[in-house]
């Protein structure tokens, strides 16, 4: 079917009526209404900070240091959370392929989205940041991507390449990159909102 498709990430667990108005260019209207739960989550958190080690737990209180060794952890059932007003090296990309309920965002009050700064000058083609190719029900929120290229023509960096189902990429910052979100894996059900490049 094709048409426009409607979305929305509920944030706040509970119940919720949601209600479809669909009007045809003669006029006719109708309405769809169904009633919706969503549960709290029992994800595994893991913490980011530059004041943390990777030699850390990745608990709150004891968070990790690293884009990578946060991003080793991700996988189904796992949020990642890297702290707002930080900086953190992107060595290489992160690859949680198969992840299903994943959510990689920001945590702590005020401050500016974390960001994640591609470590490396040296020319690179056609790289992500974070690239999901089967995922289903993953969640990229509250985060900068940064390289540091400005348009030489000579690099491709992508922020993030989904793949999969129901991938959700809200509220991100996207500077100098060749492109924000790249859909050439045709993900099944991509909401894509609020960012800024």
């Amino acid at each position: 079917m094709h048409g426009f498709n409607a979305a929305h990430l509920y944030d706040t667990p509970g119940s919720y009526t949601v209600t479809l108005t669909v009007i045809n260019g003669g006029g006719k209207r109708d309405v769809a209404t169904m009633n919706v739960k969503v549960n709290g989550s029992d994800r595994k958190v893991y913490y980011v900070s530059n004041d943390g080690s990777d030699g850390n737990s990745g608990s709150s209180d004891s968070p990790f240091s690293s884009f990578s060794k946060a991003m080793s952890k991700a996988g189904s059932n796992t949020e990642i959370r890297f702290r707002r007003g930080d900086t953190f090296r992107v060595q290489a990309g992160a690859t949680p392929s198969n992840a299903s309920n994943l959510v990689i965002a920001a945590y702590g009050n005020g401050g500016s989205n974390p960001r994640l700064m591609w470590a490396s000058n040296a020319p690179s083609t056609d790289k992500d940041f974070i690239s999901v190719s089967l995922g289903n029900g993953v969640v990229i929120r509250d985060l900068t991507f940064q390289t540091p290229f400005t348009g030489d023509g000579k690099n491709r960096l992508n922020a993030v390449r989904p793949g999969g189902k129901n991938i959700a990429v809200i509220d991100c910052n996207f500077i100098d990159m060749t492109e924000g979100v790249n859909a050439n894996w045709e993900p099944n059900g991509l909401l894509i909102q609020g960012n800024k490049a």
